[in-house]
């Protein structure tokens, strides 16, 4: 890297990138580089990011060693868990810096391998290349450190370290993998559960199991800067937020006091605020009663509202979620409109006509289909009320049809607005239908787990299908039904290239 210095000393303009650079290390590496004096400007963003959310889970140990038959098992569930939070093709890493150990794990959750190792590199692009692909067999990775540049994909929902990072610059480097895209994610630290639960200094011997092999071999001369990054871990482990340690470590910010309104909350400031949701209020002095007595009705009452306030946080979380999901739903109807949904679903090369002109093999059945749910949607009458425009079925607080009702004692808050055209016609319906027919089973199955968890069984009953996906549902603060999530899913998942 030094003789990188040379350019300097030529005049040339030199723009240096880091994640992973410590304020304090700044003006060595300013040293090395022979940029000394005026002309050099520093641009430092925060390494923690507002979308992800940091969190460490624990698991029972059972055996010697770090990743045991119980610590697999602790993963495979964690990762199904993931899976089932986050439908394909959101992406999964799990990291595991040992070699052997990454390879058990690869084998226990039947994911793409990546390290050092495996394959030439023709070899490796293939796993990465079927990985991004984010089909449902192929979208969990299993990595050593060795998985780097070409993770960069936005929709890396979890990123799962199987034990102890092996430094805190690594780990918020790779843990920064997980949600390019600005929408949730989640970096988790999977560690057993005395090692978490210890407050007060991990002995040297439980360093030994828990750090990877790079560190149980190092020199004597690094012994200081091993204790450093151990301690940086180990603070990490045990602090009262992830967000204060990594902005101390990694930017020098001393302000930080928790996780604040606009970021996802770790799971300690989580905890926190759990706590003071339902920690008992100090009751007041009564002239009928003595100090620091609670009647049994003051007692139900305080009960009451810690249930009240807990409620009102975890529906804020929810609805926070959902708000986002809103927003990819536009996002989604605006990539599929103007444009034959058709061949834009099955990537023809060709998509600047409309579905009623398409001539493409199968567009036919398709039509069909289309054509039989709106004839069965009006005469039926499945769409509930104010779940969707029943012109376009997008969402009546979305379509432009649609403008607010002034009338606030009517129950319904939007109106029919003559004056104006749906701005995403016949793009639902359509979309909806052709993703159907490329996903096929798979899709099928998303939608009676869906269903069913909604308490209805729609399996080999089109009738019922068809009513359930009209029913009406609140969602990030509006009104839709269940076709326009349905849509909204099967879109994210189904991954359409941008066409121009």
């Amino acid at each position: 890297m030094r003789h990188l210095g040379k350019l300097v000393r030529m005049g040339t303009q030199v723009v240096f990138l880091t994640a992973t650079l410590r304020p304090r290390h700044e003006e060595k590496f300013c040293q090395s580089m022979n940029i000394i004096g005026p002309g050099v400007f520093k641009i430092r963003e925060a390494t923690t990011r507002p979308n992800i959310r940091y969190q460490i889970r624990t698991y029972k140990r059972t055996g010697g060693g770090e990743v045991d038959d119980s610590a697999i098992k602790a993963v495979v569930g964690l990762v199904e868990q993931l899976k089932i939070k986050y439908p394909a093709p959101a992406k999964i890493i799990v990291y595991r810096q040992e070699i052997k150990e990454a390879e058990k794990l690869s084998e226990a959750l039947g994911a793409m391998l990546y390290h050092a190792k495996v394959d030439d590199r023709s070899g490796k692009d293939k796993r990465l290349s079927e990985w991004k692909s984010g089909n449902e067999e192929s979208r969990v990775a299993v990595a050593s450190n060795a998985l780097g540049l070409g993770v960069d994909t936005g929709d890396t929902r979890a990123v799962v370290h199987a034990g102890m990072p092996r430094d805190l610059a690594n780990y918020v480097q790779e843990s920064g993998w997980a949600g390019r895209d600005g929408l949730p994610s989640e970096a988790i630290v999977l560690l057993p559960e005395e090692l978490a639960k210890r407050r007060k200094g991990i002995n040297s011997r439980e360093l030994t199991e828990a750090r990877p092999v790079i560190y149980r071999h190092k020199k004597e001369t690094g012994d200081r800067e091993e204790e450093e990054m151990a301690r940086e871990v180990e603070e990490y482990v045990r602090s009262r937020c992830r967000r204060v340690v990594i902005d101390r470590v990694m930017d020098d910010n001393l302000q930080r006091k928790g996780c604040v309104e606009g970021e996802e909350w770790c799971d300690l400031c989580q905890r926190s605020k759990a706590r003071e949701l339902i920690e008992d209020e100090p009751s007041k002095d009564s002239p009928e009663e003595s100090p620091g007595f609670v009647s049994p009705e003051e007692m139900a009452f305080n009960r009451q509202d810690r249930e009240r306030n807990w409620i009102d946080f975890t529906v804020q979380q929810k609805e926070k979620q959902e708000i986002y999901e809103v927003e990819e739903l536009e996002r989604e109807l605006e990539r599929f409109s103007k444009r034959c949904v058709y061949c834009y679903v099955w990537k023809y090369s060709s998509t600047d006509h409309l579905i009623e002109q398409c001539t493409m093999p199968g567009v036919e059945g398709v039509r069909k289909g289309v054509q039989e749910f709106t004839t069965f949607v009006q005469q039926k009458r499945s769409m509930e009320r104010f779940s969707c425009c029943f012109c376009c079925y997008i969402p009546q607080a979305i379509c432009e049809h649609w403008k607010h009702k002034e009338d606030k004692e009517e129950r319904r808050r939007w109106e029919e607005d003559n004056g104006r055209e749906c701005q995403y016609p016949n793009v639902i319906v359509p979309a909806f239908w052709s993703m159907m027919v490329i996903r096929g089973q798979a899709a099928l199955d998303l939608l009676y787990q869906w269903a069913e968890r909604d308490g209805y069984d729609i399996r080999d009953d089109m009738e019922s299908e068809r009513q359930w996906l009209g029913k009406k549902v609140e969602w990030g603060g509006i009104e839709g039904n269940n076709l326009i999530r349905a849509f909204k899913e099967i879109a994210s998942q189904h991954s359409v290239d941008e066409l121009d």
